[in-house]
């Protein structure tokens, strides 16, 4: 698969024509103003009174996996990331910020078919997306009230899109 079929796929795909990133909506206007950034540009960048989803353990799993300079996006307005951050306090308000499938075109953009600092997902380039990404769930109409179908859509919200360093302004939508 290439780069722009998946986009193609995101658009005329059967939920919302766009990924998504949840934050404490504390950070929204730093976003408005800078874009989503990952946690090493925040750093590099010097952005204060930011409100991370993340624990220490969290961030030291992504600095071990390598994905620390990336933000990480989903297909779905749900994430079992955003569920524990909340669950721990660690953000009071989420808000899902929706983004433009256009982001995919950044160079070195990664998927992973699981939580991103896990040690047993799979990071790969758009064109193993078939061989590790469950399509069909995705991107078609399927009965989620089918106990295999609601496993697979559990696999599927953990799903993440790595963009290196930070998310233009310009490509993200209310």
């Amino acid at each position: 698969m290439t780069t722009d079929q998946l986009i193609e796929l995101i658009k005329k795909g059967n939920r919302a024509p766009c990924l998504h990133h949840f934050t404490d909506t504390r950070n929204i206007p730093s976003i408005a103003a800078n874009g989503i950034l990952s946690r090493t540009e925040i750093g590099r960048r010097n952005v204060c009174d930011v409100t991370f989803g993340g624990n220490q353990w969290s961030f030291d799993q992504d600095d071990r996996r390598g994905v620390s300079d990336y933000v990480h996006l989903c297909f779905f307005n749900q994430h079992p990331m955003e569920f524990r951050a909340k669950a721990d306090e660690r953000i009071q308000e989420s808000f899902f910020i929706k983004i433009l499938p256009e982001v995919l075109r950044i160079e070195g953009v990664l998927f992973c078919d699981g939580v991103a600092n896990a040690a047993d997902s799979n990071l790969f380039d758009v064109s193993q997306f078939e061989q590790f990404m469950d399509v069909e769930v995705l991107f078609q109409r399927t009965d989620w009230t089918l106990p295999e179908v609601q496993e697979r859509l559990k696999a599927a919200k953990k799903y993440e899109i790595l963009i290196p360093r930070h998310v233009p302004p310009e490509l993200l939508r209310r």
